[in-house]
């Protein structure tokens, strides 16, 4: 069976970057493959959680917990609201649709008030580190009730859903070029080429692409190049490898190019080099 992917309204995403300017919290959608679709303000993972998987070597456990929340959430069809072993809040809500599973929406990571601090990953980091860094991230982490911000996001999803602002890619021809762009973000896909994977002519496959993306073909290989080189930054990768994996040879006109999309620039969204050197 073809993977389902998940069509975006532009109405979608502009509710996310509201949320999230609003809570200061990462939003995203991810589709049922658990791939990134959308980022409210094209916001990375906070600080804390950057040093935590990249110097404290805890990627694995994050990215074993995500698979198991995200099972749990399709096992259970409703919204899991959890604190992650690092001490900090998420909720993650299915997004269903017509029986159909569509994805995934997620909120975090964000503090509980007079949360305890995660001191063993303290201690862990005091010992290989000797600095308060880890400490300080901690400090910085928005703070909110996970009751409110649970039964806000609850809503957002509803609103999502019920406006049909996310829905399921139907039509094979878009779900076949978002696939290949899904899958390989760094290669050049001209219209015509697309045009011809998804058996259309170049004007009904604009059309159609709209209609699912919320854009054209260009616009949407850049946003899929961007999360592409998202990921790379938030495992704390350089900004080349980022570029890289966007399939951009010159690093300095992808951070250009990061910069007028993401408002800052590819080097600011990362853990500093020293951070990652200091392991």
């Amino acid at each position: 069976m073809p993977a389902t992917h998940l069509a975006l309204d532009r109405a979608a995403q502009e509710l996310l970057d509201h949320f999230s300017a609003l809570l200061a919290i990462r939003i995203a959608l991810f589709d049922a493959d658990g791939r990134t679709v959308a980022v409210g303000l094209g916001r990375g993972s906070c600080g804390f959680c950057q040093l935590i998987r990249t110097q404290l070597g805890r990627d694995a456990d994050c990215r074993r917990e995500d698979a198991f929340r995200f099972a749990q959430a399709l096992r259970e069809r409703a919204p899991v609201r959890y604190r992650c072993h690092a001490g900090l809040e998420e909720s993650l809500v299915p997004l269903l649709a017509d029986g159909l599973h569509l994805g995934y929406a997620m909120i975090g990571q964000y503090r509980a008030p007079n949360a305890p601090q995660p001191n063993q990953l303290l201690a862990d980091w005091h010992a290989g580190h000797g600095d308060e860094r880890l400490r300080q991230a901690w400090a910085a982490v928005p703070e909110a009730d996970p009751r409110h911000v649970h039964g806000l996001f609850i809503r957002l999803v509803d609103l999502l859903l019920l406006r049909r602002l996310v829905d399921a890619v139907r039509e094979p021809g878009v779900a076949a070029v978002l696939d290949r762009l899904r899958r390989r973000p760094g290669d050049r896909l001209s219209v015509r080429a697309a045009a011809t994977l998804a058996g259309t002519s170049p004007a009904t496959l604009d059309r159609r692409l709209r209609a699912a993306a919320g854009c054209g073909l260009k616009a949407l290989q850049v946003r899929l190049r961007l999360a592409a080189a998202d990921a790379v930054l938030d495992r704390g990768g350089a900004v080349q490898d980022a570029a890289a994996a966007a399939g951009y040879d010159d690093a300095h006109y992808f951070s250009r190019l990061y910069h007028r999309h993401r408002g800052v620039a590819p080097s600011t969204a990362r853990p500093p080099a020293h951070a990652r050197s200091a392991r």
